[in-house]
């Protein structure tokens, strides 16, 4: 399904496209547009009933913004690479080649930025509805915005985090992950969606 591309067009823009400061003006809307489309299309397909889809294009844009800061390729030792993390995920919404072979796939997800956002999108629409609202997360303080952190959580360390962020015993550095999301998220569900530039700050 990540292969109905919401923005055609836009891979071929993107396509190693490891982006410097001089280029966020161009950079940073694009990818945004792709967001928004990778967004929209896993809602229509995959429908999250209101008020909770409010709440999804945040959560989508807000990931992206942690995990990759909107990028799918950086530059490395002179050379244009595709995103990847020392546990082997890949691209823009750092998907793990191994958990999700057989879903996506994985060869594309290190090469096409609006394949990657979608797979990305439907992953977390799937940990949102099956995990973070089943288990009734904004029922347990937070209010329906405490289903945007649950759905990080487990979208970052898996299904058993679920509840790490409003744990007392989570790791320092687990902690520290989810307050960086909370404050991306906050931020991009305050109307700064392209907030994402700070990352480029000198």
């Amino acid at each position: 399904e990540a292969a109905d591309s919401p923005e055609p067009d836009a891979d071929a823009r993107l396509r190693n496209w490891a982006p410097t400061r001089k280029d966020l003006d161009q950079y940073l809307p694009i990818v945004q547009r792709v967001l928004h489309g990778a967004s929209d299309t896993t809602l229509a397909k995959k429908p999250v009933d209101p008020p909770y889809s409010a709440i999804f294009r945040p959560l989508v844009l807000a990931t992206a913004w942690k995990e990759t800061c909107w990028r799918q390729f950086i530059r490395r030792g002179g050379k244009v690479v595709p995103m990847q993390s020392s546990a082997g995920a890949v691209g823009i919404m750092q998907i793990n080649p191994r958990v999700w072979r057989g879903f996506y796939d994985t060869t594309v997800l290190k090469t096409d930025t609006v394949y990657n956002a979608t797979a990305g999108a439907e992953i977390l629409q799937h940990y949102l509805v099956d995990y973070a609202i089943r288990k009734k997360e904004h029922q347990l303080g937070g209010g329906i915005d405490a289903l945007a952190r649950a759905t990080y959580a487990a979208y970052n360390g898996g299904p058993g985090h679920l509840g790490r962020y409003r744990a007392d015993k989570t790791a320092k550095s687990l902690r520290q992950i989810d307050a960086d999301f909370w404050r991306y998220y906050q931020t991009v569900k305050g109307g700064n969606e392209l907030g994402v530039r700070e990352c480029y700050s000198p």
